[in-house]
Parts: C-alpha cells; sequence; structure tokens
C-alpha cells in the first residue's frame, strides 16, 4: 500500500511538472520582437525659411497600454548615451537605409499611446545660427503619440519613428518646437513604401536647377492623407552636376494611386503629369519618374 501511495505521488507530481512546463511553454509565444527606424517626411516650410539640420538626440522609447498609465507601460528603447540624428537627413531615404534604435521583444497586445522622449541639447541649425528645439510637452514625458497598435504573438513586426519636420514651430524667443503631431507610428507589414528616381531625358543638359514636387494623390486627383491629415508628399532637386535625384515616401497607405509631378526649371514650368502606382502592404515599389517639356534641350551629337 505504501508503495501505491508512494508510486501515486510521483506520478501527480509528474503531471504538475508537465502541467507546469505545458503553461510555461505557451507564455514563450505571447511576445512580439519590434525592430524600431526613425525616419523623416520631407521638409516643407514657410516661404523663406532655411533649415540645414534639425537634430535631436533620443533617449528613451515607451509604449503604453494605457494613455498615461505608468504601470501599463513597456520600453522598446532605453540607453545612458543618447543617440544623435539629423532628422533633416532622413528624408527621403528608402527603409533599408533609415537608422534602427534596435530590436526588442515586448508582450503581445493592444497599444494605445507611445512615448519618444528626447535628452537635452536638440537643435535647429538656420542660416541665422543654431537655436533650441523644445518638445510641446516637455522633455520629461517627451513626444504622447495616441494610437491604436495591435501586436501579435509571436510575430516581428517593423516599427517607424516618421517625422514631420512640416510641423516645427518658431516661437517669439527664438526656440522651435515640435509637437505631438509632429510624430507618426507607422506598422510597416501593414503600409508600402515608393522608391525611385527622378531624371531628365537623354541629351538635355540642365543649365539652371530643377525643383520638383511628388504627390500622391487618388483617382479624383486629390491629395492621399496620413493618419495625421497631411498629404503624402515630397520634393526634389535637379542640378546641372546632379541631375538625377533619388526619393522615397515610407507608410504609404494600400491602394491604387498616382504620383503626381510638377516641376519647374528654373522660370519655366514643366508641364504636369502623373505616375500610376499601386501599393501592396509591407512591399516597395520602385519607379523612375522622367521630367518632360524641356524648352531648351541640348542639341542633338553628331
Amino acid at each position: 500500500m505504501r508503495y501505491m501511495l508512494l508510486i501515486g505521488a510521483l506520478l501527480a507530481g509528474v503531471m504538475l511538472l508537465v502541467a507546469g512546463c505545458s503553461s510555461s511553454s505557451s507564455t514563450l509565444g505571447d511576445t512580439t520582437q519590434v525592430k524600431l527606424l526613425v525616419g523623416d517626411a520631407p521638409l516643407h516650410l514657410q516661404e523663406g525659411t532655411v533649415v540645414n539640420a534639425v537634430n535631436v538626440n533620443i533617449r528613451r522609447v515607451e509604449l503604453l497600454r494605457e494613455a498615461d498609465v505608468e504601470t501599463s507601460k513597456v520600453v522598446l528603447f532605453d540607453t545612458e548615451n543618447p543617440v544623435p540624428m539629423d532628422l533633416l537627413s532622413l528624408a527621403n531615404q528608402s527603409l533599408t537605409n533609415l537608422p534602427t534604435l534596435g530590436t526588442v521583444s515586448i508582450p503581445a497586445g493592444h497599444y494605445v499611446q507611445m512615448r519618444v522622449i528626447l535628452a537635452e541639447g536638440n537643435t535647429v541649425d538656420t542660416a541665422a545660427g543654431s537655436l533650441p528645439l523644445q518638445v510641446a510637452s516637455g522633455e520629461q514625458t517627451g513626444f504622447k503619440v495616441n494610437l491604436a497598435l495591435d501586436l501579435a504573438a509571436g510575430n516581428f513586426e517593423t516599427i517607424l519613428l516618421d517625422f514631420n519636420l512640416s510641423r516645427l514651430h518658431e516661437n517669439m524667443a527664438g526656440h522651435f518646437i515640435l509637437t505631438p503631431n509632429a510624430l507618426r507610428v507607422v506598422k510597416i507589414s501593414q503600409t508600402g513604401s515608393i522608391v525611385g528616381t527622378v531624371t531628365v531625358p537623354e541629351g538635355v543638359e540642365l543649365t539652371d536647377d530643377v525643383q520638383a514636387t511628388l504627390t500622391l494623390v487618388d483617382a479624383a486627383d486629390q491629395p492621399v492623407l496620413d493618419m495625421e491629415q497631411n498629404a503624402i508628399v515630397t520634393q526634389v532637386t535637379l542640378t546641372a552636376d546632379a541631375p538625377t535625384a533619388t526619393f522615397a515616401l515610407n507608410g504609404v497607405p494600400t491602394g491604387s494611386y498616382s504620383i503626381k509631378v510638377d516641376a519647374t526649371y528654373g522660370a519655366q514650368v514643366l508641364p504636369a503629369f502623373t505616375v500610376p502606382v499601386t501599393i501592396t502592404s509591407g512591399e516597395q515599389v520602385e519607379t523612375t519618374i522622367t521630367l518632360q517639356g524641356f524648352d531648351n534641350p541640348a542639341p542633338e551629337q553628331p
């Protein structure tokens, strides 16, 4: 009888151990791996404003399950040595060329807010010199971006922190301020990207600069807006020394659109035209745009 009781106890212990291992194993898939990229939507400031660099020092990035509830946050990135970046240099860069803040495993689930906390010493370099850059909600809590971000268990997600420097504001004290809507959080698996080049026809030799604006438009020729109601648009410059320019539009909603091309060549307005594009989630579209309508093409070579 004692042996029977002992065997029964041992079997019960084994069953509990197996159940414990099974329960532990089930939690292993309850996380998501997240890779953080930092990008910048192209800069469109008021006419006459010249910005040469926007220097930020990123110290910490957090996700919160409940807005402003400290106990609900998880840390995506944290460092005692803040990462310096010139956001202006990130415009028109493809996803593969954007800097990363690393990859981390966090609990899967639904997140409603992101905080991006900057260290001190952020500046905007202008033609008049270097001016301080401040965060509207304060350096302690940083940017607070409300969102609806679902991260599924067992997945690998790439998230783009896409700054929009067109939201820069210069106050009367000579400081620049970044407001919360100057940053959008993009889940790359749910959006697509467009990368490509803008060039002039063969045989055209530029004697002046070309300024080209590329705007994503819908079937009604209306600008496509992102989540923050910003037009998805970029600008490039072609010169005699560099008659080809690269561009990138990241975080584009899926669907069929066109790129509307408006360009000027010195004082000449080149004819506008569109280039069709179809965006698929997680995919990158490559295209080459050749400008047309130059009044002074170079003579053909004999």
